[in-house]
């Protein structure tokens, strides 16, 4: 989905620290793809109330995607308080109570520090776009806005519109994913206990000679796989291992005197065993539209058709989560690399210029050797230690 909070973001010269949370693999290669290392992928969350994640250790300032920055927040954000909350969002849900929350009391509820940031700064959708005298009365001192209190995507683009705040069309190239087609979003959970099934069916056609006969003959081979797939969130790379089910494995021969799909689904339920008659979906309109275009009822038909039947199973590699994490929190700015008389240096992995324009921004460890931020990545995914000193960067 195309929104203007990431171009809102870079504007404030802030787009370096945003790590997107990816609900599904769609838009976990979709912007990995096109800014690598700056997407993990993690389950919606089952409460709606709930949907934050709290990462011990880290500052860590939560977006929607339907917000847009209008000027730089962390001038806010000082102080020691535990949370900082918009006046439309002050729920904290602790899952498995974080050691980065104070502990509990002893009826087991956990107090926190909570700051109310500034409504004139940080206001809601319901009151930035339904309050012109407001709006005008606080003008110059808004931060941040939220598109909330509005369902649909069409509705809040258009809102943004309106106030001229959709930034999209004309100044997509300031984001650092460029401009993006849309995005269509299975909702797909991390780490899901039902597979995700993948059916593939192939057809061999023969038409046979008058000398051989006016018989039509179906062969049908069933074969049913488990593949196993990790993936890498921070890269979008897939293993794959697959494991053949041979027990499932099943050859059928029959003959098919019609064409029409009603006649070829009953033979297929005569056949089948209970459990397999879903695959008839697959099967029928394949099987008829084969049979048609071998000749059926001018001359003999012989079919051979092939089922796969893969059940998917994906995991997630949570160590590459722990990896993207702590390169993003290392980035450093050009600035800061000058000053630093890093400036000419070259990335000691791809070999090319710290600030070249081609590679993505430079990252710092805690050993203080840079490097780009994908070459990082993709290094530390192969070894936990600096590819200059070999210091020990994170645990397996």
């Amino acid at each position: 989905m195309e929104l203007p909070w990431l171009i809102s973001i870079s504007r404030q010269n802030h787009e370096e620290k945003v790590l997107v949370i990816a609900e599904d693999y769609a838009t976990l290669y979709k912007v990995n793809e096109k800014w690598p290392g700056h997407a993990v992928l993690i389950p919606p969350a089952l409460d709606p109330q709930a949907a934050h994640i709290w990462f011990p250790g880290y500052n860590v300032m939560y977006n929607d995607v339907d917000m847009v920055w209008l000027q730089d927040p962390f001038q806010y954000l000082q102080g020691s308080h535990d949370a900082y909350f918009m006046d439309d969002m002050i729920a904290i849900k602790p899952l498995n109570h974080s050691h980065g929350l104070p502990p509990r009391s002893r009826s087991g509820v956990t107090y926190v520090d909570v700051y109310l940031l500034p409504q004139s700064a940080f206001p809601s959708g319901g009151l930035y776009f339904k309050n012109e005298t407001w709006v005008n009365e606080t003008k110059g001192k808004h931060v941040i806005v939220h598109n909330n209190y509005i369902i649909g995507y069409e509705r809040k683009m258009k809102r943004f519109q309106d106030f001229n705040l959709w930034l999209v069309d004309d100044h997509a190239l300031e984001s650092p994913l460029g401009i993006l087609n849309q995005i269509q979003i299975p909702r797909s959970h991390m780490n899901d206990p039902i597979p995700k099934l993948a059916v593939e069916v192939q057809v061999q056609e023969r038409s046979l000679s008058p000398s051989e006969g006016y018989t039509n003959s179906i062969l049908l081979i069933i074969n049913t796989i488990k593949d196993e797939i990790l993936v890498n969130p921070a890269t979008g790379h897939r293993t794959v291992t697959s494991i053949p089910l041979s027990y499932k494995s099943l050859p059928i021969n029959f003959s098919l005197p019609s064409c029409s799909h009603q006649h070829i689904q009953s033979l297929l339920h005569d056949r089948l065993y209970s459990d397999d008659h879903w695959l008839c979906e697959y099967l029928v309109p394949k099987i008829s539209t084969a049979a048609i275009n071998s000749g059926f009822g001018y001359n003999g038909v012989e079919l051979n058709v092939c089922v796969t039947v893969s059940y998917r199973y994906f995991h997630v590699d949570e160590r590459s989560l722990k990896i993207s994490r702590m390169v993003l929190q290392g980035s450093i700015k050009a600035e800061e690399l000058k000053s630093l008389k890093m400036k000419t240096e070259s990335c000691s992995i791809c070999l090319q210029s710290l600030v070249s324009g081609m590679k993505t921004v430079p990252t710092r460890m805690s050993c203080s050797h840079v490097f780009h931020n994908g070459c990082l990545v993709e290094w530390l995914y192969r070894k936990n230690t600096c590819p200059m000193c070999r210091t020990v960067l994170y645990d397996r």
